[in-house]
């Protein structure tokens, strides 16, 4: 089938975490579309045959490069094709094209302040704030993962048009449709608790490492397994690590889901997302959840408990509940409908393309 109408998508800064898992599937289901697609600069590797090709153009890590190529970008598109800025990040100038911003950051919405940023981060942040802030009116419309994200927004955008249209990677969707979903996954030792997340300030990362610190003095049998780079974990621990954290540095996403299904639990302690994909991998895998008590997380799970994000004893009370508890707990509670029914919301990326290229 021949496409006339061209996709252009902006997709500078995207390159780790779970943008990228998304991005990286995305990329798969846009390539049968007329596309053109502006990559991070990091990206030159893995994309580099869709940069020969035509299709792929680098943009450099700089605020000036980024804005020259998004004003290029967005004046190309014409009248009859779609500008998808994948980054959160609306076009400096309207284009003639159907434009849709996908704002899938925390700190547009507010959600960054109580933690910890490097300050070039900080800087970042208020930058790409006041960008959103004088250019909103760019995009028809703004896509979001969440109905919470989309509450968030709309205190900020009175006038916006927001949609909620979650998506997840192709191989994350065919655990959801496949999965036997009726039983949950508990392990038999109990032991083993896991929280893949890079480095960020409101990923949390010392709160959680402080907890199971003092948890090695009451029940050894809690281990922690952490996904981030050797010296910052040392730093965190200020160099006294406990023998029940795991540090595997770096983790590729086939070993995450691995390491995830082999869990007794995800571990949680984020204090800011707009989606989670630990979250969603967690409830299709059938694993329970300990998650932060904060508004995100019932839009993507039905977490076993929660608990107070900033307190490191709140999670270990939550922890040895857990291990005391969760068999029995988890047994008598009936999350299989509550499951389904998130998961079941949730598009491929080709039924999130196929919805993109039809609007």
């Amino acid at each position: 089938m021949k496409y006339k109408r061209k996709i252009f998508v902006i997709a500078s800064g995207i390159n780790n975490g779970g943008g990228m898992v998304l991005f990286e599937s995305l990329v798969k289901s846009l390539q049968k579309y007329p596309l053109r697609i502006l990559l991070d600069i990091r990206l030159k590797k893995k994309y580099i045959n869709l940069i020969n090709q035509g299709i792929g153009k680098l943009v450099k890590i700089s605020f000036v490069h980024r804005i020259i190529l998004n004003i290029k970008f967005s004046k190309a598109a014409k009248k009859g094709d779609i500008l998808f800025s994948f980054n959160s990040l609306p076009p400096i100038f309207k284009s003639e094209a159907y434009t849709i911003t996908y704002i899938h950051s925390p700190q547009f919405v507010g959600l960054h302040k109580n933690s910890n940023y490097r300050l070039k981060d900080r800087i970042r942040f208020l930058i790409e704030i006041v960008w959103l802030r004088l250019t909103y009116n760019n995009s028809n419309e703004l896509w979001v993962q969440t109905s919470s994200m989309k509450k968030l927004l709309l205190k900020r955008f009175q006038n916006a048009k927001v949609k909620v249209v979650p998506f997840i990677d192709d191989k994350l969707h065919k655990i959801c449709m496949s999965k036997n979903k009726d039983k949950i996954n508990f392990t038999n030792d109990d032991k083993y608790f896991f929280y893949p997340a890079g480095l960020a300030g409101h990923k949390n990362h010392k709160i959680l490492i402080e907890a199971f610190k003092k948890l090695d003095s009451i029940n050894k049998s809690a281990k922690l397994i952490i996904t981030i780079p050797e010296l910052d974990f040392k730093k965190l621990a200020n160099n006294k690590i406990s023998s029940n954290i795991i540090n595997l540095k770096e983790v590729k996403r086939d070993k995450v889901l691995s390491i995830m299904e082999s869990s007794s639990a995800l571990i949680f302690p984020s204090k800011a997302e707009t989606f989670g994909i630990p979250l969603v991998e967690a409830t299709a895998l059938g694993i329970p959840v300990l998650s932060a008590n904060l508004d995100y997380i019932d839009d993507v799970c039905v977490p076993y408990s929660k608990f107070d994000p900033y307190s490191s004893d709140s999670i270990v009370e939550s922890v040895l509940d857990f291990l005391e508890n969760g068999e029995q707990e988890l047994t008598n509670k009936s999350f299989y409908q509550q499951r389904q029914t998130i998961l079941k919301n949730l598009l491929s990326s080709d039924e999130f393309v196929t919805k993109l290229y039809t609007i």
